[in-house]
């Protein structure tokens, strides 16, 4: 558990890394970061079905990360966060070039934590029986669309704005 735990914080501060590296401006920095995880997650999961045929479908369960307690639903859903922060954060990036002196306000960012917290939500929903070795209940997609569908409109209203 504690060698999971430290991979899964690893792998995020590499990640981290790419982008400080990749780029010097906090926002531009933010979606290489966000573009990375991303691209990071889908070559995951389609190795993993390669190399051992599973996932055997998006339907799987899966526990994502253990950091602050057990995240599980079925693969589907971080595929799509992983797609919404692919396509979300190219955009940003080749917006940004256009608009280099403006930037999200405030609201922005608190949507966009709301969206996520409502993401995290739904992956956290089951925490309990996962962290007892149990079956999962039911996934809480309404909660997660919620999040995830609101997100990324919000996030095309303000990037539209910025033009």
């Amino acid at each position: 558990l504690n060698t999971e735990m430290a991979r899964e914080a690893a792998t995020l501060l590499m990640l981290l890394g790419v982008a400080m590296v990749a780029e010097r401006r906090p926002l531009r920095r933010f979606a290489v970061f966000a573009f990375c995880f991303g691209v990071w997650d889908l070559v995951y999961y389609a190795t993993l079905h390669v190399a051992l045929g599973w996932p055997a479908s998006l339907m799987d369960w899966d526990v994502l990360f253990l950091i602050p307690a057990p995240w599980s639903s079925p693969v589907l859903a971080p595929v799509l966060v992983s797609l919404a922060l692919v396509g979300c954060s190219t955009l940003l990036l080749r917006r940004l070039d256009e608009t280099a002196g403006q930037s999200f306000r405030a609201r922005d960012w608190l949507v966009q934590i709301a969206a996520g917290a409502l993401i995290v939500a739904s992956m956290l929903w089951n925490a309990g029986p996962v962290d007892r070795s149990e079956q999962p209940g039911e996934f809480p997609w309404w909660v997660f669309l919620l999040g995830l569908l609101g997100g990324v409109a919000y996030f095309l209203r303000a990037l539209e704005r910025m033009r």
